[in-house]
Formats: structure tokens, C-alpha cells, sequence
């Protein structure tokens, strides 16, 4: 047992080249229980993944955001803010990047690019470009384009939302493409070390051509889903606030559908930030209010019938420092995680340059330790658990 208590606070890519040592370091290895003991510390002590994009003089002053620039990967242990690694890639101006909320991949989207980086092993590899959907260019209704009102243009389709997860049934991580112009779905699986295990298709099914999916997805189990807005026909910039709904993949069935809001009234009404996040394998909808140092975790309870309970509710007030303006503006929720005690949400203050982890069972928050990192960029934060999985094993 103490062997195996020193075994877990290693990384699982050095544990993992143990296991050429000896074929009792081989079985050590495969054990179950060490498995589950090291995933279970990995979900309680979370490290973090801080993406940083750091400028240059001469992309600073053309603007230019089809130039190439530094991507600074830092792998960094957030309990005593020591420096795991880092590493770094060359990407578009343009860049953002996708947790799958579980394990160790993520997902790097750069001008059309998808950027796949293993935290683990630190690999970065791009995958293939995908075909243009089959059915574009559709013909755009002359009530769903702006300025146009009295004639139709063809449109090639073009991606509007990605999404990117893990699905635990099935052992791999998913990239989907939603394009505009296009009703059309393609998706692409991942191994849990990252190499491509089927490549770009189309699927059959296809989302209602009035939704205007948000720009990035959230994967619980092999669902993902999408904020979005049902866009009037009459009249482009007026958004219909009782037609809002979340737009879901099954991707198991493959098949869409929509998932109505919780009862919070208008987007107005319910405030300026609103999440979608993966606690517990559970959709929760969280709902940061501009005129209160408050937000509400809404839990969604019946996928079927849409039936939200309002689970949570995080005060803000009780962490130091926070005064009216600081809320949601500079505290971001970043992602959740497994506390002793239950789930846990992880925040990040950037104005203190701290992470917060609030139980959301015991209704308080811990205050980490003050996150410096190298570069002159803006950061990006990213709570990650390590696998076995997620590490090539060397063969013998």
C-alpha cells in the first residue's frame, strides 16, 4: 500500500515506462486497484494546463491574424504552482482552445486547424482536413441574411460550432464539426492517446436549419451540447427569447434534438454569463448574474423532458477581494473537478491571478495559490486529470 501511495503521485507517462523495467513492474502496472487509486488522486488533485499565445511585435502591427505565432503549452501542478513542463507550437492568431473535460487531450482550433495536443505525452498533431458537406451550398432564405432583403445567394457551408469530448462508454474522444449554409454534421474519433481511429464523416442525420448553435460544445457522456438561438425569420438582429433552446448530439444514436432552457425568465433577466459545464457526468447550466455576486448551477435531471433542478447557487461574496465590478468579468469558471467531499467547481480570478475551488456541496471556497507564467499573452487555464490511458505503453 505505501509502495502504491508513492506510485500516484507520479505521472502516468513516467509510470508507464516503468513498466519495461520488469515484468513485476509490468503486473504493478496493470493492477486494477493501482488504476483506480491513481485515477482517483488524479480527480481530487487536478493539474493545470495554461495556454498562452504570445505576441510579436510584427503581429501586433499588421493585425493580421492569418500570421503565424508561439503557442506556450505549461503543464503546471496548481497546489504548489511548480512547473511541470512546457512545451510549444506554432498557430494562427486566431486560436482557441477545447477541453474535453476528461483525461488528458485537447482540442487546439487555429484558422480551420484542429490542433490535437496529449498532455500526457506531449504530442501535438494535426488532423486531416475534413470535405465540405455534400448538401452545400444550400440556398439561403432571403429572411435569414442581413441587408439582403429581396433576393437569395448561394453560400458555400462553412464550420460555425465545434465540439470535442470524451465519450467513457466507448473509450474515445470526439471532434464535431456544425456548419452554416448546411445542415450537416461531421464528426471524427479519437484513441485515448490521440491517434485518429475514424476519420471525418458526414452523418445522416441533421440539425434544424433555424438554430444558431454557440461556438463550442460541452460533452457529457456521448452527449454534446450547444447553446444557441433560434434566430427570427423577420428580422435578423431580433432574437426570439422564448424560442431558445440547447442544441444537442446523441452521438451514440446520432441524432439531434432540443433541450428547453431551465425557467430563469429572458437572457436579460437571467444575466450576461451563462455556462454549460460537465459536474458529475451531469449537464449543469450555470448563470452568472450581472447586478448580484452570484451564480445559479442549474442540474439538468430529465434529458427527455427537459427538467432542470436549481441544484447550486455560489456566492461570490464570500471570497475576499470581490467588490461589484469583479463579477463575472474577471472570474471565469474554468472547468470542475472531484473534491473529498463531492463535485467542485474551479474558477479562475484573474485579477488576484488565482485559482478558486468552491464544493459545491459544502457551499465554500478554498483560495489557491497566486498562477504566474512566463509570455505576454493571454492566458487560457484548463484543469486536466491524468490517465494510464492517455500514455503510450513502450513495448518489451
Amino acid at each position: 500500500m505505501m509502495k502504491r501511495n508513492i506510485l500516484k503521485r507520479l505521472t502516468a507517462k513516467d509510470l508507464c515506462k516503468m513498466s519495461t523495467l520488469s515484468s513485476i513492474w509490468k503486473d504493478l502496472l496493470n493492477d486494477a486497484h493501482l488504476i483506480n487509486l491513481y485515477r482517483a488522486w488524479s480527480q481530487t488533485n487536478p493539474l493545470l494546463l495554461i495556454v498562452t499565445q504570445l505576441s510579436s511585435v510584427q503581429n501586433h502591427s499588421t493585425g493580421n491574424n492569418s500570421e503565424e505565432v508561439d503557442l506556450l503549452l505549461t503543464s503546471m501542478d496548481p497546489t504548489d504552482v511548480t512547473i511541470t513542463y512546457q512545451a510549444r507550437t506554432k498557430v494562427y492568431k486566431d486560436v482557441k482552445v477545447l477541453s474535453s473535460g476528461r483525461g488528458c487531450l485537447f482540442c487546439i482550433l487555429s484558422m480551420g486547424d484542429v490542433i490535437i495536443f496529449n498532455a500526457t505525452t506531449k504530442e501535438i498533431q494535426k488532423l486531416p482536413k475534413s470535405v465540405p458537406p455534400s448538401d452545400g451550398p444550400l440556398r439561403a432564405n432571403l429572411m435569414q441574411l442581413p441587408r439582403r432583403p429581396h433576393r437569395s445567394v448561394d453560400h458555400p457551408p462553412f464550420v460555425i460550432a465545434t465540439g470535442f469530448g470524451y465519450i467513457e462508454s466507448k473509450h474515445v474522444y470526439a471532434v464535431i464539426k456544425l456548419f452554416f449554409f448546411s445542415s450537416a454534421c461531421q464528426i471524427l474519433l479519437l484513441s485515448e492517446t490521440g491517434e485518429m481511429i475514424t476519420p471525418w464523416r458526414t452523418l445522416v442525420e441533421k440539425y434544424s436549419r433555424g438554430v444558431f448553435p454557440a461556438s463550442y460544445g460541452t460533452m457529457v457522456q456521448s452527449k454534446c451540447y450547444w447553446l444557441n438561438r433560434h434566430i427570427s425569420p423577420a428580422r435578423w438582429s431580433r432574437i426570439s427569447a422564448s424560442k431558445m433552446s440547447i442544441l444537442c448530439l446523441d452521438i451514440e444514436p446520432e441524432m439531434f434534438c432540443g433541450i428547453r432552457y431551465p425557467n430563469f425568465g429572458t437572457c436579460d433577466e437571467a444575466g450576461k454569463e451563462m455556462h454549460l459545464e460537465n459536474l458529475k457526468d451531469e449537464l449543469f447550466l450555470g448563470l452568472s448574474h450581472g447586478d448580484s455576486l452570484a451564480m445559479d448551477i442549474w442540474v439538468l435531471k430529465d434529458h427527455k423532458n427537459s427538467d432542470w433542478n436549481m441544484q447550486y447557487h455560489v456566492d461570490f461574496s464570500l471570497i475576499g477581494g470581490i467588490d461589484d465590478h469583479h463579477v463575472p468579468s474577471k472570474v471565469k469558471l474554468i472547468g470542475c473537478g472531484e473534491g473529498e467531499q463531492g463535485g467542485v467547481l474551479i474558477f479562475y480570478d484573474s485579477r488576484q491571478q488565482v485559482l478558486l475551488y468552491f464544493n459545491v456541496e459544502e457551499r465554500r471556497f478554498k483560495k489557491g495559490k497566486r498562477i504566474q507564467v512566463e509570455g505576454n499573452g493571454v492566458n487560457m487555464l484548463f484543469p486536466y486529470n491524468e490517465r494510464f490511458s492517455s500514455a503510450r505503453r513502450p513495448a518489451r
